[in-house]
């Protein structure tokens, strides 16, 4: 899995923030600089590169807007060497005292559930989520603070409280929970898939092929396709993930970084019902100042547990996909 970070590892944060680069994760906002650019409805063709979560909702939108949109992708969405693929991601108003995104999250639900209701397949899983501690951690407290400013369906939980609802899971040392009951887990790379295909069967252009890194030296005006066409537009939206800091070197290559970060899945015993969902929630341990978070056993694919931490540096092209663990 590659986890993109906007530091490497113990540097100090750059001032591109992911604040100042909200670009409509979750179906929820578009930047203002995009919307800005091309006015709903107007005539202009916006190129969007990168069909992960972000490129493809982000297309998505600007087509429901009326613009003429392609989306440009060098592998397939949500391939297997992108952040937006694999089994399932967390969504989660949990932020702590970021109430921006908690409200994105929020907002995001309605297109995640409609997306899911017209897949064939489920898209989201309403697990609930289940973010718990030792002591008063104070992100939990935010969070649930946060949730009922807001108005949301947001439950304080004590230790005793956590066990009796949910026993599949040792509380044992926690103190505190924060349970989201409206959020849960969203099928990666089938979200994506699905999206991009809506995206083309409402009109919009999908491409495959790799872009050639743009000269930033004059105004884009065109991008060079390893198909060894030209593709003009008048908007350019890139949405590459990790490959940023290919594509932009000179502005990104110190900002942007690609982490290694493990996951892992157990098989659950054979007719036991407790480690599925809506039985086991997704879930988020702050242990020690570690974040650990898995989802339950989801469509037979095993329980999931992750840690939550920036591994090595990786490439994101040559970086091995299997596991470094020696037995």
């Amino acid at each position: 899995m590659t986890k993109r970070s906007g530091s490497p590892p113990d540097a100090l944060l750059p001032d591109l923030t992911r604040r100042s680069l909200l670009t409509g994760a979750g179906g929820v906002a578009l930047s203002p600089a995009i919307l800005k650019a091309a006015p709903r409805g107007s005539p202009d063709h916006v190129v969007v590169v990168g069909a992960g979560v972000f490129g493809a909702w982000t297309a998505h939108h600007l087509l429901e807007q009326g613009h003429r949109v392609t989306l440009v992708e060098a592998h397939a969405p949500a391939h297997s060497r992108a952040s937006s693929g694999g089994e399932s991601r967390m969504t989660r108003a949990a932020y702590g005292k970021d109430a921006i995104y908690a409200k994105m999250a929020h907002d995001s639900l309605g297109p995640w559930q409609r997306l899911s209701a017209q897949s064939g397949l489920p898209i989201f899983h309403p697990t609930g989520v289940l973010f718990f501690a030792a002591g008063n951690e104070p992100y939990i407290a935010d969070s649930i603070a946060v949730g009922r400013r807001l108005g949301f369906a947001t439950e304080a939980m004590t230790r005793a409280q956590m066990a009796r609802r949910f026993p599949m899971i040792d509380f044992a040392g926690i103190d505190i929970g924060v349970y989201e009951p409206g959020f849960g887990a969203l099928m990666a790379r089938r979200s994506v898939a699905t999206l991009v295909d809506r995206f083309v069967r409402a009109g919009g252009s999908y491409r495959h092929a790799a872009v050639a890194q743009p000269d930033m030296t004059k105004p884009l005006r065109a991008l060079t396709l390893s198909t060894g066409e030209t593709l003009a537009a008048d908007r350019f939206v890139f949405a590459t993930g990790p490959w940023l800091a290919k594509l932009f070197p000179d502005l990104l290559a110190n900002r942007i970084f690609a982490t290694r970060q493990e996951i892992f899945f157990f098989a659950a015993p054979a007719g036991d019902r407790r480690f599925t969902a809506p039985m086991m929630p997704g879930w988020a341990d702050f242990n020690g100042g570690d974040l650990y978070y898995g989802f339950p056993d989801l469509e037979g694919r095993g329980v999931k547990f992750a840690r939550d931490m920036h591994g090595p540096l990786v490439d994101p092209d040559t970086q091995s996909r299997r596991s470094a663990t020696r037995r």
